[in-house]
C-alpha cells in the first residue's frame, strides 16, 4: 500500500474505520446469501428452474397413440418435434433426420407429416431405409435426401411428391421417376448423371437443378412444358434440344 495512504488511514477516527469494516462485512454477507439462496417466486419456488429436467418430463409425457417406433433415437426426435406443436405428434408437419437415426420404422402413424428431410453429411456406414414412407396415411409433399446412404429409393415414385431433393447422393439413374408426374421442383445436384432418362413423365416440372452434370442431352425434358428454370453446370451438351417451346422458361444456367 502507498505510504501516504497508510498515513491517512492512521489519521482517520477509529469510528470511521469500524463503520467501513462493518459495511464490507455486510456486503460480503449479502453476496454470500444471494449465492446460497436464489430468488423465489410468489408461490415459494425458486426462479432458477432446471430446463433440461423440465424438458425430459415433457418429452416422457407426450402421448404417442398408435405410433410404435423401433429406433429409440427416432422416437426421441419425434417427441422433441412434438414439443413445438402443442405436444401433439399428429400436428407434426416436418421432420429433419440426423445421423443418430438408423430406422424410421413406424413413421406411418404421423398423419400430418408433409415434409421429410434428411441430411447426413458424415454418411454413416449403415443405409437408411426409406420404404416406411409409403405406409398408409402419409401424404408427403416434400422429400429431401441429402448427403447420405439410402435404400428403398424406388418407393419415391409412389408418393406423389411436389418437391424432391437428392443432393450429394450417388444415383445411378433416374429410372425410379419413370411413372412420376407430380414433381414441380427437382434438385439432384452432385449426382453427376450421364442421362436424364426417366424424367420424361415430369410434365409439371418447374425447376430443375442438376448442378455439375455429365448429361449430353436435354431431350427427355421435352414434355416439361411448365419448366421455368434449369441449372446444368459444365455439362457436355451438344445442343439445347428438349428446351424448345418452353414459353415459361425464364433462364438456364449452363
Amino acid at each position: 500500500m502507498n505510504v501516504r495512504c497508510l498515513s491517512a488511514l492512521w489519521a482517520l477516527p477509529l469510528t470511521v474505520l469500524l463503520l467501513g469494516a462493518c459495511a464490507n462485512e455486510s456486503e460480503s454477507s449479502s453476496s454470500d446469501e444471494a449465492t446460497i439462496s436464489p430468488p423465489r417466486t410468489s408461490t415459494g419456488g425458486t426462479t432458477n428452474v432446471d430446463m433440461t429436467t423440465d424438458q425430459e418430463v415433457r418429452l416422457a409425457a407426450i402421448e404417442l397413440g398408435d405410433c410404435d417406433f423401433t429406433d429409440p433415437a427416432f422416437e426421441i426426435l419425434v417427441r422433441q418435434r412434438a414439443l413445438l406443436v402443442e405436444d401433439d405428434v399428429q400436428l407434426i408437419e416436418s421432420l429433419d433426420i440426423h445421423e443418430d437415426v438408423v430406422s424410421i420404422e413406424g413413421i406411418g402413424c404421423l398423419l400430418g407429416l408433409r415434409n421429410f428431410h434428411v441430411s447426413r453429411p458424415f454418411e454413416p456406414a449403415e443405409q437408411l431405409d426409406i420404404t416406411p414412407l409409403v405406409e398408409t396415411g402419409i401424404r408427403l409433399r416434400s422429400v429431401k435426401l441429402n448427403y447420405g446412404n439410402f435404400s428403398g429409393i424406388s418407393i419415391l415414385a409412389e408418393l406423389e411428391l411436389e418437391h424432391l431433393e437428392m443432393r450429394g447422393v450417388g444415383l445411378k439413374d433416374l429410372s425410379f421417376l419413370v411413372a412420376v408426374s407430380s414433381i414441380e421442383t427437382l434438385n439432384i445436384a452432385g449426382a453427376k448423371l450421364a442421362s436424364l432418362q426417366g424424367t420424361e413423365s415430369l410434365v409439371n416440372l418447374k425447376r430443375l437443378d442438376l448442378g455439375e452434370s455429365l448429361v449430353t442431352s436435354l431431350v427427355p425434358l421435352a414434355g416439361a412444358s411448365k419448366l421455368e428454370w434449369s441449372t446444368v453446370k459444365d455439362a457436355p451438351l451438344k445442343n439445347l434440344d428438349g428446351l424448345q417451346d418452353k414459353q415459361l422458361l425464364d433462364g438456364i444456367s449452363i
